[in-house]
């Protein structure tokens, strides 16, 4: 076969697919010798058989197979109307491996697709691909001219819910949406677009204070009467961010696992990545630093981070925290240095990045650096209207930046206004982190005040990561104070706190401040159920409810390697020998939480 001709070889490939197709083989065995032909195989046949294949990699989780044999199906001079079918599978599968030649393909097929259903995936999937490819305002247009044509009401309540999320990557679309359109979110929603509607308007609308807790009720409200395979996993995917802006993490995190479940099932691998980086994002409020970062990792292996495009700085940013907080500079640095497209600048994603960074530049003792990104970063939250306390921290290492430069006048400012803010939107996690910064420009009794507010606003929080800073800090004023038994207390409070997190940056500072107050060097708890970090705490539940490793796996989204690594520690450090010990620490009798 390797002396024949390149035609010759060709038309024996095509000859062996026909007679394997003839003979009744899989649509897959068929495709992989027409593949081997450098021509298209456009014969009816032949295109039958390719896209039956591209139907079956797609659902095998293998869109770039799926592209390759959708490829093979258009004629060299390029696609008739006749092709339409093809070109719209084809658009579809491009969306997550090529978005570019995603959209051309797409809009060579609109003018040919009517039926409403099928135009509907098609205009929804063209505006996805548009804002990807950083051409969101045209995105916007996109909707807006084209979505009556989808003969049917609630399709079109569901394009107009896209057209409003599109606006938000795009500032000059985003402030005339703002200015012209009501967000009336207190509608029922009895239907999948009327949800779509609410939850856009939630997303939206949780960039700010004053209606945070309106966008929660309103995004807990399409989250409960939501239909799974009815409703938009996009959609659920911002009622869920509603949530997050709104103060409330470990809601925002059940959300976001419950939706990765559906996106996971249906290969939808962009959505999946971009809810796994969101869930990031709500696990590191929580303080749960190493799952926070295995998530960040996860996004990133599921949509390669060219595929991103000018949504990178979203889990970047994420990670580059958590990097910082478990004491890993050198890799924050790394996740800081790398490439991101130029697009990326003209996004809110980026603000959140900018505020990474100043952080970051502030660690390594920059403060006139780190306080430049941050400044911008406020900057632009503020033209973004993503003003609430809760949504970005940039405010808060912009006050320790003005510190740092003996300039606390300006770190008050920064921290009245978010306590105000804070306030005014019940944000109890925000309030917490304002009033701590407030207490920097405080000294004696009126700094001990205001730290116990903040305590007092963290009490019942799950916001596990800003209570142990704050009980450092309180620690350490305690101690200032003369109050030196008290601190050792709320110190050793915090160090326990730090350690369990594995916040390695806190659990340092803890431990210094420990020792100043001349108590003995803390020894580290290494047996027992309280030793268990959260990964190793949440993984020996499940294993305890009867789990396997791989199930554990794929629920946690990490590997069955470390899921095996966390067990032999968690076995050791409780005295069990295998899983069946572990009932009697977690299972439903026991007191371990």
């Amino acid at each position: 076969m390797a002396d024949l001709p390149p035609e010759q070889l060709a038309q024996a490939h095509r000859h062996a697919a026909r007679l394997l197709l003839d003979a009744g083989a899989r649509a897959e065995q068929v495709a992989g010798h027409l593949l081997m032909t450098p021509l298209p195989a456009t014969e009816d046949w032949a295109v039958t058989v390719l896209r039956e294949a591209a139907r079956e990699a797609s659902f095998r989780g293998a869109p770039a197979l799926a592209v390759d044999l959708l490829r093979h199906c258009l004629p060299a001079e390029g696609p008739t109307p006749e092709d339409t079918p093809v070109l719209v599978e084809l658009g579809l599968a491009e969306a997550g491996v090529d978005p570019q030649a995603s959209v051309r393909h797409l809009q060579a097929a609109l003018e040919h697709v009517h039926e409403p259903p099928l135009r509907f995936r098609l205009l929804s999937s063209l505006a996805s691909g548009l804002i990807r490819s950083g051409q969101s305002l045209q995105a916007v247009r996109l909707l807006s001219e084209e979505a009556p044509t989808v003969r049917d009401v609630d399709l079109q309540r569901l394009l107009e819910g896209q057209r409003l999320m599109a606006s938000a990557e795009d500032l000059t679309s985003f402030t005339v949406t703002l200015q012209e359109y009501p967000f009336d979110i207190s509608r029922p929603g009895d239907t999948p677009g009327e949800r779509a509607l609410i939850a856009a308007g939630a997303g939206l609308c949780s960039v700010r204070a004053v209606r945070a807790q309106e966008s929660a009720a309103a995004a807990r409200r399409v989250l409960e009467s939501s239909v799974p395979g009815v409703d938009s996993p996009f959609f659920l995917t911002t009622a869920a961010t509603a949530l997050l802006y709104a103060g409330l993490p470990d809601e925002a995190d059940a959300a976001y696992q419950r939706v990765m479940g559906i996106t996971r099932q249906s290969q939808r691998l962009l959505l999946h990545g971009l809810c796994q980086a969101l869930r990031a994002e709500a696990q590191y409020r929580l303080g749960a630093l190493s799952e926070a970062l295995a998530a960040t990792r996860s996004a990133l292996n599921v949509v390669p981070p060219r595929h991103w495009g000018r949504t990178l700085a979203l889990p970047v940013a994420t990670q580059i925290h958590a990097l910082i907080d478990s004491g890993d500079l050198a890799g924050a640095d790394a996740a800081a240095a790398q490439a991101f497209p130029s697009t990326s600048l003209d996004t809110w994603q980026w603000n959140e990045f900018l505020c990474a960074r100043g952080r970051l530049r502030l660690t390594h003792q920059d403060p006139k650096g780190a306080l430049e990104d941050l400044l911008e970063a406020g900057r632009r939250q503020h033209l973004w209207t993503r003003t609430s306390p809760a949504v970005s921290s940039w405010w808060f290492w912009a006050g320790r930046a003005h510190l740092a430069l003996g300039a606390p006048a300006a770190a008050r400012e920064l921290a009245e206004d978010a306590v105000e803010r804070a306030r005014k939107g019940k944000l109890t996690d925000a309030l917490g982190a304002g009033l701590r910064l407030l207490a920097t420009t405080e000294s004696g009794a009126r700094k001990l005040g205001v730290l116990e507010e903040a305590l007092s606003a963290l009490d019942g929080s799950p916001a596990r990561l800003e209570r142990a800073r704050t009980l450092v800090d309180y620690g350490s004023t305690l101690h200032a104070c003369g109050r030196t038994e008290a601190a050792r207390e709320t110190l050793r409070q915090g160090l326990d706190l730090a350690y369990a997190l594995g916040a390695a940056q806190l659990h340092a500072q803890a431990n210094d401040a420990l020792l100043a107050t001349g108590a003995r060097p803390r020894r580290v708890t290494s047996s027992g159920v309280e030793s268990l970090t959260p990964s190793e705490a949440q993984v020996a539940r499940m294993a305890a409810a009867g789990g396997t490793n791989r199930e554990i796996a794929e629920e946690l989204f990490v590997t069955q390697r470390t899921v095996e690594q966390h067990l032999t520690s968690v076995y050791r450090k409780v005295g069990v020998s295998g899983r069946r010990g572990l009932g009697r620490f977690f299972g439903p009798g026991s007191t371990a939480k």
